[in-house]
């Protein structure tokens, strides 16, 4: 059975420079959105759920993700063929609408945001169906053809290819580091909040008249919320550390044994032959 997405490309040298360049656009957004967003109550309780739902895709996607030069189609490429991205830019829309989108600043950030990152979203997504077709040719075509939207996810597209029930493998998330990643989310929250109060509910860090900062030290629930996040982010980073030094001790026992016998044990290839 194929199974990987898209995300093989990122084997490839560019990949890690295309998603540092991603990863540095978004946190100039969120760097703006601090600096010049009026976060309050009730905009952070409309884009909680939003950043919460973007991140719960982001965590689906990855632990199917085995980042091979195979095709994944079944769970979250089942609905759309680019559901990491999905993801992402429902947690971003989240954290704009947490600084209250009704904002000139924030909406102009808003506008900045979309066209710099939708341009980069479109040419990037053609480069790896470009790349994809010439690894899986016909596969990939059919796949494409099932599944028709890039980024628009069908419950119809879904129901046809098995989006509904798919093996997803914890440890093949905590392999490719999306806890830690998706915790972090909830540090921007948590600066959006303390924002909120620091400045009197509603009011930009730049334009606040009178920034107080006692009344975020002296919040309970503030408190008691960074403090779990911290710990929970700590003990994440921990696993993937350990876990990525397992990885490290089973691919040199796996590469002393193959030097010694002589004998290939990589499946992929054994199955090639």
């Amino acid at each position: 059975m194929l199974v990987v997405g898209f995300h093989q490309s990122a084997r490839h040298t560019g990949a890690r420079k295309v998603r540092r360049k991603r990863t540095k656009t978004r946190r100039i957004l969120l760097g703006f959105l601090f600096l010049l967003g009026a976060p309050r109550l009730l905009t952070l309780y409309i884009g909680l759920p939003m950043v919460v739902v973007g991140q719960l895709i982001n965590l689906l996607t990855y632990g199917v993700l085995t980042k091979r030069d195979t095709l994944v189609t079944m769970g979250p490429y089942a609905w759309c063929r680019n559901p990491f991205y999905v993801g992402t830019l429902m947690t971003d829309l989240g954290f704009v609408v947490c600084c209250d989108p009704t904002r000139p600043f924030t909406l102009t950030i808003l506008l900045g945001y979309a066209a710099v990152q939708g341009t980069f979203y479109y040419h990037q997504m053609l480069k790896e169906e470009k790349l994809l077709l010439g690894i899986h040719g016909e596969a990939y075509e059919a796949y494409r053809r099932r599944v028709r939207w890039r980024l628009l996810p069908s419950p119809i597209a879904a129901l046809k290819n098995g989006g509904f029930s798919f093996k997803w493998s914890g440890r093949l998330a905590l392999h490719n580091k999306i806890f830690s990643r998706a915790l972090s989310a909830g540090f921007w929250l948590i600066a959006f909040w303390a924002l909120s109060i620091a400045t009197g509910n509603g009011q930009s860090y730049v334009l606040a008249f009178d920034v107080d900062y006692k009344p975020v030290f002296t919040n309970l629930w503030l408190m008691l919320a960074a403090a779990a996040v911290t710990a929970v982010y700590i003990l994440l980073r921990i696993l993937e550390w350990k876990n990525r030094k397992r990885e490290e001790l089973q691919k040199t026992t796996k590469e002393e044994v193959e030097s010694d016998t002589g004998i290939d044990t990589d499946p992929a290839r054994i199955s090639e032959t």
